[in-house]
């Protein structure tokens, strides 16, 4: 009888070392049925507030085994759907943390095009941040992920730093700690108080602020 390659054989053996997550498969079938699971438990944590692999995998159309042969554990699952959701916040930052932008629009509006777009993502994705945020001390994978992002989100916004000093639009000093003051403060973008109210002065004050921080 032919020995059956299991999931975990398709992905790899070993972690990512960067999001310490495990590579993702490599055959058009099991890349289709991982990602699936992912957006699944990202639309189910969004729900409910919870990694239920009996809820994720029915609304993926697959069986709870299918789930545990793709993820080891419930935080494996809430990784990668946090992966993913960090992803696509960092793409839309190389979108509207730009030099170009800057140059375009001025520091006012580029501050306040990151600020609202910050907001919808952490809205967007509230509970898949709460959760991961109330098991980091107990998740390492969720830990690495985390970590993973957080440099990749400063580096990008020190880039943009240093290129805005250049051009004489943000104010001259170190960019890696005023890059990490940026971060902290676009992290702080989870607080309840934006997501229960959305649109509203609050965003504007938040931009104003970091603006007027930047401002030469």
């Amino acid at each position: 009888m032919p020995r059956r390659v299991g999931i975990t054989e398709d992905m790899g053996q070993h972690a990512d070392m960067t999001t310490g997550l495990p590579p993702p498969p490599t055959t058009r079938k099991a890349r289709s049925t991982y990602e699936g699971l992912i957006a699944a438990t990202r639309e189910v944590v969004r729900s409910e507030g919870r990694v239920d692999a009996e809820r994720i995998a029915a609304a993926a159309a697959l069986s709870p085994a299918t789930f545990y042969s793709y993820f080891s554990s419930k935080d494996a699952a809430l990784a990668a759907a946090f992966d993913r959701a960090l992803d696509d916040m960092l793409r839309q930052l190389d979108e509207h943390l730009t030099i170009e932008r800057l140059l375009e629009f001025g520091l006012a509006e580029t501050v306040r095009s990151l600020v609202w777009m910050v907001a919808r993502g952490f809205t967007h994705d509230a509970r898949v941040f709460r959760l991961t945020m109330s098991r980091l001390p107990e998740s390492e994978v969720l830990r690495t992920v985390y970590r993973h992002h957080d440099q990749a989100l400063t580096d990008k916004v020190e880039r943009f730093v240093r290129l805005g000093m250049s051009a004489g639009q943000i104010r001259v000093g170190e960019s890696r700690p005023m890059a990490e003051a940026i971060v902290v403060s676009v992290q702080g973008f989870q607080n309840p108080l934006i997501v229960r109210q959305g649109a509203s002065p609050l965003l504007e004050e938040l931009t104003t602020m970091l603006t007027k921080f930047l401002t030469p």
